[in-house]
């Protein structure tokens, strides 16, 4: 490596463990246009709309939205907006201790349907495509079994689990009585975001490693150190589970 790579190394190196040039997430122009309690229904600007039916993005309950607006440059919502999308995101918010008797029906039976009926208000449409991201594609998947008469044209799921059979690393745990339920509900009723994030990486134990890996070989790389502390920021970002959906989606 040359003295100038070193050089870039070194800088790359000192920008991330100072937090420095971190990318603005979540800026892409958008209102909110329905709400309830922490739920909101966000639609983004767009002057330029030449597909119809709207996508309706039903997010995580587990994670923060930006993840799909990450920054300029790599934003899947951009896309769709460039694509001539009119684009509805649906955001369940940070749970507190009032929302720890949320069910899995207070989203499925109550939040989807008035959010689907807002969109399409606010839309001017009869029917919308909707989206599903991760858990947002399991409550999605229910509330459309459950109501076949939702406005929905389209359904697509992304990072979707539909058979827990497959997710023997985390489901185990609790079929096989090495882990309460309980012991990881918080005097809050909900589930701590720290227990979300060991989760995930059980899925992967040795990905933090790899990705401390490949940091290391691209610290002199501006362009991958963007993306690098933009994920990064997300994927340490997680948001409390609602206790009482917790114990339903484990039962």
């Amino acid at each position: 490596m040359t003295p100038a790579s070193l050089a870039r190394r070194a800088r790359g190196a000192l920008r991330y463990a100072g937090g420095r040039g971190a990318p603005e997430v979540g800026s892409t122009p958008r209102e909110r246009v329905w709400s309830r309690d922490t739920a909101r229904l966000w639609r983004y600007r767009n002057d330029a709309v030449e597909i119809r039916p709207p996508v309706l993005i039903v997010h995580s309950l587990v994670s923060r939205s930006y993840v799909l607006d990450l920054y300029p440059g790599n934003s899947a919502i951009a896309f769709m907006l460039n694509a001539g999308l009119d684009v509805f995101l649906l955001d369940w918010g940070v749970p507190d201790e009032a929302d720890a008797g949320n069910t899995l029906e207070h989203y499925v039976d109550e939040g989807i349907p008035e959010a689907l009926a807002a969109a399409c208000e606010e839309a001017g449409t009869e029917e919308v495509t909707v989206l599903g991201y991760c858990f947002g594609g399991v409550l999605s998947l229910i509330s459309a079994a459950r109501h076949p008469e939702l406005p929905i044209r389209n359904l697509a799921l992304m990072a979707t689990p539909v058979d827990f059979s497959k997710m023997e690393t985390i489901t185990a745990l609790v079929r096989e009585g090495r882990l309460d339920r309980d012991d990881v509900v918080e005097p809050t009723g909900n589930v701590a975001p720290d227990v979300i994030e060991n989760g995930f990486r059980l899925l992967k134990p040795t990905a933090e490693v790899a990705q401390y890996a490949n940091l290391w070989e691209n610290l002199w790389n501006d362009e991958f150190m963007e993306g690098y502390q933009a994920m990064g920021q997300w994927a340490r970002d997680h948001i409390p589970f609602p206790g009482a959906a917790f114990r339903q989606t484990t039962e």
